[in-house]
């Protein structure tokens, strides 16, 4: 996917990160643990971090996605602790819908006796931040049980928040006993090398950068590959790389024009004295639209009309910020505020994490990413560019990058070679499925595989066509069916593809095939969602409720498993 939400680096939390694989199938509760019963939900991989990072200083938590756990385990714990980012506008991750489904059921159990704390991961740009953290903590209580800490709410990246809150739990709930340091025993062994996360990145020289999509087209997609041969790093298929980013000099120069600056100002980032320049281009996002943002112009806009009709007319404000971002908000309404004051506000220049579309058994020393570049118009016809695609788009051959990587544990082709899979992803999202596909052709895997891809013309987006006309020609790619949506009057997308051979689709899941989708989360991965339950009604001959319940239970297998953004 082209972004997804992660961390800028403040002051680490100074714990191990999560190693691969903890969770456990959903089969209740170990009975003969007796450490707090530690839950995370997390759709792009920080909320199980950071929850792995506190299992480790909890000593004998019990570490669970919150799907694979039973309502009666809650009653049984004498402290639950729940972290979880937020899906979309207020609603619970992939991992963590199912359990919600079932904590709002009237036959939910009563939880009286259980203390618990909640943690909640999110971005500032959505109103309802942190929306599904709220949820959660408002649910427990609802259900008898004892707050005990209050609800935190963070970003990613706001390591010192998360760090006073991690802090809070321990001292709360991990007795002396329980404590690895006081146990004597080493801390877990890190997946991840020390020196390629999210705290400690690498410089990975761009050593690729080629463009997927003609001059001519009106999307610009780019193959970039990051060369780490210099490091003793790995990565494995469905992981997701993370992009440190700047804003560019024009970027920062437009601002400080707008705001009155001169640059030179002494402003402190992370205890550091630095100036304002250095602060933008490193630190400070310039361009996001946040309800703060568009808060603060209006306090502090001399035109108390503008003003009003900021704070009064979102709907015709939200159609006056198409094709404006936020350094033309702040240019085009004058504002006059200290450095600190803008710092308040302005939103961390956070990294963005790609899935990666390459698998190291083909590419070990080269991670490649498929990446959509965000170029536009905006509402004054001058040129504007995504932070980060656009950043990389421009960079020359050999530039390092900062990077780090982001484990997808359970993003991952079948273990078992012979399953067969079949993967849903138009566009960009076509890119882990790349890796998959060269992966187990590299591993002689013999399971069936089916690819159901589209954009909007063949002509100009049917990337990789190439590579994967040859899995067809060979007979690995076993189906590849294609949806182009503006090639005809009728628009045809991949959901479409699926209804017309649902009767298939339903005959590889019932063989057990792995379904997997990864792209656009706002429409596409609901419609596809959609698709499936209803081959899964029709074609499986069951009621509604049942098809809902056999589409659940695919969940809980890792059978049905999305990336999506």
């Amino acid at each position: 996917p082209e972004f997804k939400a992660c961390a800028v680096r403040l002051t680490p939390v100074s714990t191990p990160p999560i190693p691969t694989d903890r969770s456990e199938p959903r089969a209740g509760v170990k009975p003969d643990l007796t450490g707090p019963l530690l839950l995370w939900a997390s759709q792009t991989g920080n909320a199980e971090e950071f929850a792995g990072r506190l299992g480790d200083r909890l000593g004998g938590a019990r570490l669970h996605p919150m799907d694979e756990v039973e309502l009666s385990d809650l009653s049984g714990a004498s402290d639950v602790v729940l972290v979880t980012s937020t899906f979309g506008d207020g609603g619970p991750p992939d991992n963590g819908a199912d359990f919600w489904e079932r904590l709002q059921a009237p036959q939910a159990p009563s939880l009286e006796g259980v203390r618990f704390m909640v943690l909640g991961i999110g971005d500032r740009s959505y109103e309802n931040f942190c929306g599904h953290a709220k949820s959660l903590d408002a649910r427990f209580a609802d259900l008898g049980a004892t707050r005990v800490l209050d609800r935190a709410e963070c970003e990613s990246y706001e390591d010192q928040p998360l760090a006073r809150w991690a802090e809070s739990v321990v001292d709360l709930i991990a007795s002396p006993a329980r404590r690895p340091d006081s146990a004597g025993e080493p801390a877990p062994p890190s997946a991840v090398p020390a020196q390629f996360t999210r705290s400690t990145p690498v410089a990975a020289p761009l050593c690729r950068n080629t463009r997927l999509t003609p001059a001519a087209a009106a999307k610009e997609v780019r193959l970039f590959g990051f060369d780490i041969s210099a490091h003793d790093v790995t990565y494995s298929v469905g992981d997701s790389l993370g992009v440190y980013v700047h804003n560019s000099e024009h970027v920062v120069q437009r601002w400080l024009a707008a705001t009155g600056f001169s640059g030179d100002e002494s402003v402190v980032v992370d205890g550091a004295a630095v100036s304002l320049r250095h602060a933008l281009a490193s630190h400070y996002d310039v361009c996001k639209v946040t309800p703060n943002l568009v808060g603060f112009v209006a306090e502090h806009c001399a035109d108390r009309g503008v003003a009003k009709w900021l704070r009064k007319n979102r709907g015709d404000l939200d159609r006056w910020l198409v094709n404006r971002n936020g350094l033309d908000l702040v240019s085009e309404v004058a504002v006059r505020a200290n450095p600190q004051l803008w710092q308040e506000v302005l939103v961390r220049l956070t990294p963005r994490q790609y899935s990666i579309c390459s698998s190291p058994l083909v590419s070990p020393h080269e991670v490649q990413l498929t990446v959509s570049v965000v170029r536009y118009r905006g509402a004054d016809g001058g040129p504007r560019g995504g932070v980060a695609s656009t950043y990389l788009a421009d960079l020359a051959d050999g530039t390092p990058v900062s990077v780090f990587l982001q484990r997808s544990p359970h993003f991952r082709p079948p273990r078992d070679g012979r399953t067969p899979m079949i993967m849903v992803g138009p566009g960009t999202g076509i890119a882990p499925f790349r890796g998959f596909l060269q992966e187990r052709r590299a591993l002689g895997h013999t399971g069936a595989n089916w690819l159901f891809f589209g954009d909007q013309y063949r002509a100009q987006n049917f990337y990789y066509r190439d590579d994967l006309a040859d899995m067809v020609e060979d007979g690995f790619l076993n189906r590849l069916d294609l949806a182009f949506s503006r090639d005809q009057r009728q628009r045809v997308y991949v959901q479409h593809k699926m209804a017309d051979y649902g009767a298939d689709v339903w005959r590889w899941l019932e063989d057990g095939a792995h379904f997997y989708v990864c792209g656009d989360a706002g429409r596409m991965a609901r419609d596809v969602d959609d698709a499936l339950t209803e081959i899964i009604r029709s074609h499986g001959a069951m009621s509604a409720e049942a098809a809902r319940d056999y589409k659940r239970g695919l969940v809980a297998e890792k059978r049905y498993v999305r990336d999506v953004y």
